[in-house]
């Protein structure tokens, strides 16, 4: 088109087939908890803060101090304002992200000696860590950073979060692209159907 050899009405009629999204690896609970385990530093508090935020890993990068309020709400909220290559989040806007209980302690107790939450963390160095100690726990190829968002998500679904609340904590727009993200776990899954075999129940004796 560009030299002229076809004219531009032949590409808008072309229908080109639409790319099927690969399966991606998802951490359970318990590989989490075993990673947190056997990781520590830098490591291990970005490990946790990922699983537990859906934070993109260069948005954890760039968080700074000024971003993490501790006095707002009964949790605290980190304010998501950076980390894309455009300087901002990747969606360009920001957003708030309540702070789980289970890692606020850890939040609480790192060092203020910089502006940076975590100043030694750098995506690639975790990347090469997380895969060392999947390779150690015999979990399989595959796991990777973005892994732990994935494990956010789904541990979202499975608790039954709302899929906006979720999609405004992790910055997705799409709820097509979250579905990308959830995965369901065999126990996961046997735990629903549980569940709802006792609604059942408690149903039928009323």
């Amino acid at each position: 088109w560009r030299q002229r050899l076809i004219p531009m009405t032949s590409l808008v009629s072309t229908r080109l087939p639409s790319a099927r999204a690969r399966p991606q690896q998802c951490f359970t609970s318990e590989q989490i908890d075993a990673l947190l385990e056997r990781s520590e530093g830098v490591t291990h508090h970005a490990i946790a803060i990922l699983a537990f935020t859906g934070l993109r890993v260069g948005e954890l990068e760039a968080l700074l101090w000024s971003d993490v309020k501790l006095e707002m709400g009964e949790l605290g909220m980190l304010h998501i304002r950076r980390g894309g290559s455009s300087g901002s989040t990747k969606s360009g806007r920001d957003r708030f992200v309540p702070i789980h209980p289970r890692i606020r302690p850890i939040i609480a107790q790192l060092p203020r000696t910089n502006e940076c939450v975590l100043p030694g963390l750098r995506a690639r160095t975790l990347l090469s860590q997380i895969k060392r100690l999947c390779r150690e726990l015999d979990y399989g190829p595959g796991y990777k950073t973005h892994s732990l968002r994935h494990y956010f998500v789904s541990m979202c679904a499975a608790q039954g979060v709302p899929p906006r609340v979720v999609m405004r904590w992790v910055g997705h727009q799409s709820s097509q692209v979250m579905d990308m993200y959830f995965s369901l776990h065999d126990a996961t899954s046997e735990a629903a159907m549980k569940s709802l075999a006792e609604q059942s129940c408690i149903k039928s004796r009323d």
